[in-house]
């Protein structure tokens, strides 16, 4: 496993990036992101293959929040994997596998894309 951790800002709670909070409110302030290779370098090192994103949150206490979860609403904009049945992940127009790691876990950790 490959673990990259981006540090958004020194303190989380006092200069973190405000982001606006979605439906459940979790993401008022993100810190940082993990992204996890799951396999390590083997490939295909794709994003929603083997590489998953989750942000590092402030907005009710620390917490990791999947990158494409109800939450995600990066600067004002829903990210939500499937935000008026857009599929950001792996649909006909958006084969980048960004916003994967929200639609594998809320579909049971079924890969079926």
């Amino acid at each position: 496993m490959s673990v990259l951790i981006h540090n958004y800002a020194n303190n989380c709670t006092q200069g973190g990036t405000t982001w606006t909070t979605g439906e459940l409110g979790y993401m008022s302030q993100v810190c940082g992101h993990i992204r996890l290779d799951v396999n390590g370098l083997k490939k295909p090192n794709n994003n929603g293959r083997d590489v998953f994103v989750f942000f590092i949150t402030n907005g009710k206490g620390a917490l990791l929040y999947p990158e494409g979860g109800k939450d995600d609403n990066f600067f004002g904009g829903n990210y939500w994997w499937n935000y008026n049945n857009r599929n950001y992940c792996n649909s006909e127009t958006n084969k980048s596998g960004w916003y994967c790691t929200g639609r594998i876990m809320e579909q049971g950790w079924v890969m079926d894309y």
